[in-house]
């Protein structure tokens, strides 16, 4: 309900017109029945929102238990238990950021909204590759306000070696939600490190 009331009217035609949205994420669970070696894994899942002029629901679309560790059980959109459908919006967090998992989404004839980490992808300027970019210097160029919003077509490198048009967003924060940030990050990283002594230990 809070989304389709951020959500245009100008979008939301009368008629049968849908937006699929596919949100990702993965959540550590732990548990004492001994599944797994450590008693921890990962639930990997996708929620599937539907918007139309007649209303909106959500759905658990596709979800998944792995280990923690090992090959192949990271958070991926690369997954094959990720489904996607034609016209689907996928949105998922910077984790989920990879050449390989867009290209799956594309492939899926899907598009997609993610948070990108400064060297999650290869940039560039050019269609051939040959005018590499890092993130930090697309920001920068945008010189932004606070709470201004910037936006710049770029090229990604893709996993066969082929280049990839990709649309970059940027709001810039307020001084007082860069330091919020900043804490936060730092206290996620503290809890992180706590939490794989906890499962050493175990």
């Amino acid at each position: 309900d809070i989304l389709r009331a951020q959500i245009s009217t100008n979008m939301m035609r009368q008629g049968d017109d849908t937006f699929q949205i596919v949100c990702v994420d993965g959540s550590y669970v732990y548990s004492r029945l001994g599944t797994y070696p450590d008693g921890t894994y990962l639930l990997h899942y996708g929620c599937r929102l539907t918007l139309s002029g007649k209303g909106a629901s959500v759905n658990t679309d596709f979800f998944e238990f792995t280990p923690v560790r090992g090959k192949g059980n990271g958070e991926s959109l690369a997954r094959e238990g990720c489904r996607f459908r034609e016209e689907d919006i996928v949105v998922a967090d910077r984790a989920y950021t990879s050449a390989r998992g867009i290209k799956s989404v594309l492939d899926a004839k899907a598009d997609f909204i993610l948070r990108i980490g400064l060297s999650a992808l290869t940039l560039s300027r050019t269609a051939d590759g040959k005018k590499r970019v890092n993130l930090a210097e697309l920001v920068a160029e945008m010189n932004l306000e606070e709470n201004e919003t910037g936006e710049i077509e770029v090229w990604m490198k893709m996993p066969n070696n082929t280049w990839q048009k990709v649309r970059i967003c940027t709001l810039r924060k307020t001084e007082a939600e860069k330091e919020e940030a900043v804490e936060n990050y730092k206290k996620e990283i503290k809890n992180k490190k706590k939490r794989k002594y906890k499962i050493s230990q175990e």
